[in-house]
This record gives structure tokens, C-alpha cells and sequence, in this order.
């Protein structure tokens, strides 16, 4: 089942197709520790920009092999595009959470 997710505000909005992941990989970097991102990794074509591309404003950094999308309106950093050692790949940063209820 395919997860979503979005910026802060929801100007930025996308999907996943693939099950919502159950563990996500910690980042070092000095961007990612300001940000205490957690990071899912997937290929571009699993993932889908609901919204338009005109609202995502873009940051690199270092090799220029990430670059990190934010919303012009909140700022939120909702996912990344980046080329790797294994081809493109896309990572979710901001998905939506799934709530479960325990009837113990």
C-alpha cells in the first residue's frame, strides 16, 4: 500500500509506491544532524510529486549530489533527489505517520 507524505503547511504533497517503511537510517552529516532527519530511501519511479514543482525551492551542498526540495511557503524539507554510487534515488524525510490502537 502506497504511503504519503508532505511539507508542514501541504503545499508540497507525494507518494510512495511501496509500503510505508518500518525503519528509517540516521544520517550523520551536519545537515542531517541539525535536523535529526530520518531518512527512507527509494527509486524514482516508486515515488510521485503530487503538487506542482514551482512551489519547492532547492538547497545543495558539498558535491552537489543532493539536493534537498523545501516549500517556498514553510520551509519544510518534505524529500531530496540524488544520484548515487547505484543510480538516482529519492528520499522521504517528512511521511506521513500511520496511528494504531491497542486493544489489549
Amino acid at each position: 500500500m502506497p504511503f504519503t507524505g508532505s511539507c508542514h503547511c501541504g503545499l508540497i504533497a507525494y507518494e510512495v509506491a511501496e509500503d510505508a517503511p518500518t525503519e528509517a537510517m540516521e544520517c550523520n552529516c551536519s545537515i542531517c544532524r541539525r535536523r535529526a532527519a530520518l531518512h527512507h530511501f527509494t527509486t524514482p519511479d516508486k515515488f510521485e510529486l503530487k503538487t506542482s514543482r514551482d512551489d519547492l525551492l532547492t538547497y545543495k551542498w558539498n558535491k552537489g549530489n543532493i539536493a534537498y526540495r523545501f516549500c517556498r511557503q514553510c520551509g519544510c524539507s518534505p524529500f531530496a533527489e540524488g544520484q548515487g554510487p547505484t543510480g538516482r534515488w529519492w528520499r522521504s524525510t517528512c511521511a506521513a505517520r500511520r496511528t494504531s490502537t491497542s486493544t489489549a
